[in-house]
């Protein structure tokens, strides 16, 4: 029985397109983790059972998508150093 091979062709990623994605990972992290606090401060000034339950909705939505963004990150093996030093390459 014949042997056959198969090929799989996998778009390459040019070395700009991956910093360029690691940069938006960075920007979204930095984003979501400006959200989460933003959301924090808003449960904390939260006054009456209306604005309290929209903040903890607001909180755990916040902490979910900093949690996921930083996930991604983490998987990408994100450096923050590496990503601010091509800011200025």
């Amino acid at each position: 029985m014949a042997r056959r091979e198969v090929h799989i062709h996998l778009p390459l990623i040019n070395q700009d397109q991956e910093q360029e994605k690691r940069r938006d990972l960075y920007i979204e992290v930095i984003r979501a983790h400006a959200e989460w606090v933003r959301a924090q401060y808003m449960f904390q000034e939260a006054v009456g059972n209306d604005e309290i339950d929209y903040a903890i909705y607001m909180l755990e939505a916040a902490e979910r998508i900093y949690d996921i963004r930083l996930r991604q990150a983490k998987k990408l093996g994100l450096n923050t150093l590496e990503v601010l030093k091509s800011y200025n390459a």
